[in-house]
């Protein structure tokens, strides 16, 4: 498999929330923001077309209650490498963003013209969970925004307009012409996938400045807006971050802990392991949660700041149950498919047979229907639901064998 697709994120097709696990026995035990703990959940934007499912479900289900941080995906970014001064923030989809008026209200709260969309639902739930921090999450797996942050972080002219244009659109809240929604995001995270080698100062001098724009505003407003950016889970992406440096600028990261494998191999294998495995046919290759976070430790970044991030799915479809096997890769339209890498229509081949529910698991919060299974043992047993159809899914934290299961 090749670097440059092993860790890509394909986020097609549905909704997912993303658990920041740190410490998530005391988390859940805690509630929001308890002994600084963070449960956050990313919100995609094109989950109401694909998904059907909109921020008014957080509400009802429960899950606000429970978040400490709101990351919304995705605004893009957009670069002129002639002219610096040019380069911004730019809205991803404004139907969705701010003018659909056809989103179920969260808590029932009418909208208030003219600002619609997920962002106006965004402020209704901030209404009802004043201590819920929102913040925008910029770029994703995307190699128009890749060049973008490319571009604009290699000149000071280019990350001063870039850091200024999306403080004013997202912060202060100067969506678009004749939209304003003042205290919609309270804070930036930076979605660069994935800087290279040659952008290693410049990400960091990139931080910098967003760093130095929200502390300048907050004191001129009397608060304080967090900064935060993706951690890549492959050592040949997080090789090419100043670790260190980067984690003093943020409040903190979310390291990836999902795509160790995926679609663009020919044989099924976990997507998120927690722990490595010797029955793994890639052992030792440090394609794990615990290798990776063990990496961001290894090179200075304070536990406090190193937050896992594993995909949480709703509505998990299946290709065919009678004769497809349920594969490590939640991505794409869930964890059945066919081709992908090799013949069109070839099923792949799953390196283990997955089992049901082993013993160790525990449920640790909800929101859907899912799935669980355990990807290294080898008995010939058929995939169980963990819950029910209607019920909450959740993320099983850990297994006997050391799997971080995703629903």
């Amino acid at each position: 498999m090749t670097n440059g697709t092993r860790i890509k994120l394909w986020r097609a097709g549905i909704v997912s929330f993303i658990a920041l696990l740190a410490s998530a026995a005391t988390l859940l035990a805690g509630g929001p923001n308890s002994q600084g703990k963070i449960l956050a959940g990313f919100f995609e934007e094109w989950s109401i077309y694909y998904a059907n499912y909109n921020i008014a479900d957080l509400q009802n289900n429960g899950a606000a209650d429970k978040l400490s941080h709101f990351i919304y995906a995705f605004a893009n970014v957009s670069a002129d490498s002639t002219n610096p001064s040019l380069d911004t923030c730019t809205i991803a989809d404004s139907w969705a963003d701010y003018q659909t008026p056809y989103l179920p209200p969260v808590g029932n709260i009418p909208d208030t013209a003219p600002l619609y969309g997920n962002f106006a639902e965004i402020l209704k739930l901030k209404q009802l969970h004043p201590r819920l921090r929102t913040l925008i999450s910029l770029g994703g797996a995307n190699a128009t925004n890749t060049t973008a942050f490319s571009t604009a972080a290699t000149t000071q002219a280019g990350r001063q307009a870039l850091a200024s244009s999306c403080l004013n659109m997202f912060i202060t809240g100067n969506v678009a012409s004749g939209i304003s929604a003042p205290g919609l995001f309270d804070g930036i995270h930076i979605d660069w996938e994935f800087p290279t080698a040659t952008d290693t100062q410049n990400f960091t001098l990139l931080l910098q400045e967003f760093r130095k724009q929200l502390n300048a505003l907050g004191k001129a407003n009397g608060k304080y807006y967090e900064l935060s950016f993706d951690g890549p889970a492959g050592e040949q992406n997080y090789s090419n971050i100043d670790l260190a440096a980067t984690a003093k600028l943020v409040d903190f990261i979310t390291i990836d802990g999902y795509n160790y494998n995926g679609t663009w191999e020919n044989v099924a294998n976990h997507a998120s392991p927690l722990f490595d495995s010797r029955k793994d046919p890639e052992f030792g290759e440090g394609l794990c949660i615990a290798c990776t976070v063990n990496a961001y430790l290894s090179a200075g970044v304070p536990p406090s700041k190193c937050h896992g991030r594993a995909s949480v799915w709703s509505g998990v479809d299946r290709h065919s149950e009678r004769e497809s096997w349920p594969l490590s890769n939640f991505y794409g339209y869930g964890g059945w498919f066919v081709g992908g890498a090799g013949p069109a229509g070839e099923r792949k081949r799953p390196v283990h047979r997955p089992v049901g529910r082993p013993s160790g698991m525990r449920r640790v919060v909800g929101c859907g229907r899912g799935h669980l299974f355990h990807a290294f043992n080898p008995p010939r047993q058929r995939l169980q639901p963990l819950f029910r159809p209607g019920e909450r899914c959740g993320v099983a934290l850990r297994s006997h064998h050391g799997n971080l299961l995703v629903l």
